[in-house]
């Protein structure tokens, strides 16, 4: 604190430390814990910037592999967590309904969709696989691991900046732009956090906050015709 880092920073840093010390008491390396009494500093939480329309169309238009494509309208459609997301497999998936279950925060799970358009992506993609591993997602090279938390974020990454798009491009970037539109088109806020895994209904009205863009969009959707 002393160092003039931010608190979001410190919580950061405690988070990690407090995982260690976790680990080592777990394994017998020590005996009690020594950061359990140790509290992150309270911060408010910031409004998280979704990409304009503009912005995502141009990220969509961006992708240039299968891939790509079934990854970003996944990711997109479900509004699912990244932990949540990378450890689904092929068989999660209900086909005719779209229907997957995911294990969000405290060993809870719910239910997402994928919408048409990430399911006819999505069955693109499995079928021009050539591994049989049971992930929903692969690397790109032999010998076909499961694709991890790293390797989404550097794909979204890359997308962006192929994309031209100024802010960096993550995962939860795009969570965010699944709220956002199912708020604006007037679904009710505690269905919308029950869909997304929040408990605490103030974490979903962070994503109320509609820009410029968004407006623009809702108006000639409702009123330019």
């Amino acid at each position: 604190s002393q160092s003039g880092l931010k608190k979001s920073t410190i919580s950061s840093h405690i988070w990690c430390l407090k995982s260690f010390f976790t680990w080592l008491v777990q394994n017998d390396k020590i005996i009690k814990n020594p950061t359990i009494p140790i509290k992150a500093p309270k911060f408010d939480k910031k409004s998280r910037k979704a990409l304009s329309a503009k912005e995502f169309e141009a990220l969509r238009f961006s992708c240039k592999s299968l891939r790509e494509k079934a990854l970003v309208e996944a990711v997109f459609s479900m509004g699912s967590r990244l932990a949540e997301f990378q450890k689904l497999n092929i068989d999660d998936i209900d086909w005719n309904t779209g229907k997957l279950s995911v294990l969000g925060k405290g060993n809870k799970t719910r239910e997402v969709y994928l919408n048409e358009r990430a399911r006819l992506y999505l069955k693109k993609y499995i079928e021009s696989r050539e591994d049989n591993n049971p992930a929903l997602f692969v690397t790109e090279r032999s010998p076909y691991n499961r694709l991890g938390r790293r390797g989404i974020q550097r794909v979204f990454h890359n997308l962006g900046v192929r994309a031209n798009i100024k802010q960096n491009v993550f995962p939860h970037i795009i969570r965010h732009n699944t709220a956002t539109i199912l708020l604006n088109n007037q679904t009710p806020i505690h269905l919308v956090a029950k869909y997304l895994g929040h408990e605490d209904i103030n974490t979903t009205k962070i994503y109320t906050e509609m820009n410029q863009d968004e407006v623009r969009m809702n108006w000639q959707r409702c009123l330019n015709q």
